[in-house]
């Protein structure tokens, strides 16, 4: 049986506890999203309390620093056997495979290095 930490690893750990996304020139998702793709406020919203945060050197948000520390919590509480600590090691590893192979076939079929990048446009204007 799949024991719940498992899901904690694999799902609440990854997607909090992975390191922010920032590019080489140092610029947050958020940056990206307002900027790049000139999203409304409403649009990159997200990306202010996530990981993305532009706060600090680290650009990661207070909100997203406490959720990573709650799956580390749960996961030092209740992942108390060899085999659960395993099990969590084992699933957050194939999450990881599957993320990666999620963002590779994305670019692999969907990029084109010579379309300009996406830029939003309000329908409604």
């Amino acid at each position: 049986a799949v024991h719940f930490t498992a899901g904690v690893a694999s799902v609440l750990l990854l997607m909090e506890g992975q390191p922010p996304i920032v590019n080489p020139q140092k610029r947050s998702m958020l940056d990206v999203m307002r900027d790049v793709y000139q999203l409304p406020p409403e649009g990159y919203d997200y990306f202010v309390h996530h990981a993305s945060s532009t706060e600090g050197d680290d650009h990661v948000s207070e909100l997203e620093d406490e959720h990573a520390s709650v799956a580390r919590e749960l996961l030092r509480r209740y992942a108390n056997t060899p085999e659960l600590q395993d099990q969590c090691v084992r699933m957050l590893g194939r999450a990881l495979d599957l993320r990666h192979a999620h963002f590779d076939a994305m670019l692999r079929n969907f990029y084109d290095p010579a379309e300009a990048p996406f830029r939003y446009q309000d329908v409604a204007a």
